[in-house]
């Protein structure tokens, strides 16, 4: 039986969701290879660096979820701070307790993966659950993963796959095959091939190889008008839009 895709450890680039209120004080700088070739920073770009990240602080500092979102971001990725996990937990938190389901679901990743606090899958679950129900793809197709595994929750497939299709009509490619998968097997859902490819397929088109390979092997044990039917749907999907509008963002 295919297997589902699980969360990874490389979440933290998937997590760059908010536009970044001080765009020069936080974007990742492209590594240099060769230094040489590249000339140094005026001192007046360093000096505005350093005033937007002052400046974003200061937001934070007042309460504005969208900066303390981003600066959490910041210590999360070591841009324009020394990296320190805990710090960015601390500003996960002020901004999730504020609803901003962004950080809602970076502070539950944390909690999942012991990032800068002590793990407590409970507490992941927690937070994935409030951006989760403010129809977060990425907080959805994580909550399915607790779900499936049974960490934090009661292990419950039909639980999995409702937040897994949350997520996979939104676009998220992960969950989209992950919904596959689920039909294709009967896993939570009657199994149905025609769902099942139509999944697949969008999962297949987004680059996620595993999709590809199964929905490759199913046309084997389907008919043409099977095919034919969940090609169709493939093509006239359209994703809905994403729930969760940032404050400040508008």
């Amino acid at each position: 039986m295919q297997s589902l895709l699980h969360w990874r450890v490389g979440w933290k680039a998937l997590l760059g969701l908010v536009a970044l209120l001080m765009a020069s004080a936080c974007h990742r700088a492209t590594p240099q290879t060769h230094a040489q070739n590249h000339a140094q920073p005026a001192a007046e770009e360093t000096e505005s660096a350093g005033s937007n990240l002052a400046e974003l602080r200061h937001k934070a500092e007042a309460g504005n979820a969208v900066a303390q979102f981003n600066l959490g971001k910041c210590y999360d990725q070591g841009q324009g701070v020394p990296k320190d996990e805990s710090e960015a937990v601390k500003w996960y938190r002020k901004a999730a307790e504020q609803g901003l389901a962004e950080a809602q679901c970076n502070l539950g990743l944390c909690y999942q993966f012991g990032d800068g606090i002590p793990e407590s899958k409970d507490q992941a679950v927690k937070w994935y659950r409030e951006a989760a129900e403010q129809n977060f793809a990425l907080a959805q197709y994580a909550l399915g993963i607790c779900y499936h595994e049974g960490n934090g929750v009661p292990k419950s497939d039909v639980e999995a796959v409702k937040w897994f299709r949350g997520a996979a009509e939104q676009g998220n490619a992960k969950a989209q095959h992950n919904l596959g998968v689920s039909y294709c097997n009967g896993i939570g859902v009657p199994k149905d091939l025609v769902a099942a490819y139509r999944w697949l397929s969008l999962s297949a088109t987004q680059g996620v190889e595993p999709a590809r390979r199964l929905r490759d092997q199913m046309e084997q044990i389907m008919t043409p008008d099977q095919i034919a039917d969940g090609q169709r749907l493939a093509r006239e999907f359209q994703p809905k839009k994403a729930g969760a509008d940032a404050p400040g963002l508008r």
